[in-house]
């Protein structure tokens, strides 16, 4: 869920702000900083076919992804539904995200 939570994160338009993190972040890059918060967690390998999934739905639901599942033919493990509704769960919320040091 770290990648996911910094994902949110970075990609999110800060209270007063015009830009995203990514976009501030990134020119900030551009001009010569060094900016660690553009380097996210790594996606675990496993995690792969979930982000991949998620990217793609709009509205991430129980029937949803078994409208995925059976369209498809890629029957998902637990472990991969709870996953998306976790992260459908960050999705449109304040995230709060720190580094780790």
């Amino acid at each position: 869920m770290d990648f996911g939570r910094w994902y949110f994160w970075i990609h999110a338009i800060p209270e007063g702000q015009s830009f995203s993190r990514f976009t501030t972040y990134s020119q900030a890059a551009k001009n010569g900083c060094t900016i660690l918060e553009l380097e996210g967690p790594e996606l675990p390998e496993l995690g792969y076919n979930v982000w991949s999934i998620f990217e793609r739905m709009r509205d991430v639901s129980y029937a949803e992804i078994s409208a995925y599942q059976h369209l498809t033919g890629d029957m998902l493990e637990y472990w991969e539904i709870d996953s998306l509704m976790r992260l459908n769960g960050l999705r449109g919320v304040k995230v709060l995200w720190q580094m780790k040091k």
